[in-house]
């Protein structure tokens, strides 16, 4: 049998920290890895407006990394979250908000995670993360899920295309898209924050020259 000894909060005390990564000092005096820090929604703008980034979403979770074409260039930091699940802030608005594990924070550069730290929640104990995100990535339980309505729909242009072939006539959508990360169309997802150019970008872009005929 093996055993392996963590040393305790009080024995890390005397451990020095770095004054400007406030993630990083976390671990180092002995928070848990996954534990999720919760932020306001509009921590994620920044990635969805910006093109050198691509956000990687399902529904109930996510992933942040450089866009392909951006992926050489050493001038970008690579700001990579591996996972950031979507959240709710208790209320009777419902506001919605995203939890991020400290190990992923903990990664980042000073910068970085100065501006995270500028749109953590302040009252981390009335957000709530997604069950499902807890279950999948705490707990290891991958049971059935309900099926994300933009998955459903890129399904369901597949079964139209079908059904057209098969009644003998022109299939209706010109391309057909997967519905794992790098099959969707980019930016097809939920619009994280409800401004008017966000839905606009999202019609033009995602739904009328990507998913229409």
């Amino acid at each position: 049998m093996n055993s392996v000894l963590y040393p305790t909060r009080q024995a890390l005390d005397s451990i020095p920290t770095p004054p400007y990564k406030p993630y990083t000092a976390m671990l180092r005096k002995g928070e848990s890895q996954y534990k999720i820090i919760f932020f306001y929604i509009e921590a994620m703008e920044r990635y969805a407006t910006n093109p050198k980034f691509r956000i990687m979403d399902i529904g109930y979770r996510g992933r942040i990394e450089i866009s392909d074409v951006y992926r050489e260039d050493e001038t970008i930091e690579d700001e990579y979250i591996r996972d950031y699940g979507m959240a709710y802030v208790e209320g009777d608005k419902q506001e919605r908000a995203v939890g991020v594990f400290v190990r992923d924070l903990a990664r980042l550069s000073e910068q970085i995670q100065s501006i995270w730290w500028g749109h953590q929640y302040p009252v981390q104990q009335k957000c709530k993360i997604s069950p499902w995100f807890e279950k999948d990535l705490i707990y290891g339980d991958w049971g059935e899920r309900d099926v994300w309505i933009f998955r459903a729909l890129l399904d369901e242009m597949k079964l139209i295309n079908r059904l057209c072939t098969s009644i003998g006539i022109p299939k209706l959508f010109r391309k057909e898209y997967g519905a794992d990360y790098y099959d969707m169309p980019e930016g097809y997802r939920y619009i994280l924050l409800p401004t008017l150019k966000n839905y606009y970008d999202f019609v033009l872009d995602s739904v009328y020259t990507r998913i229409v005929i």
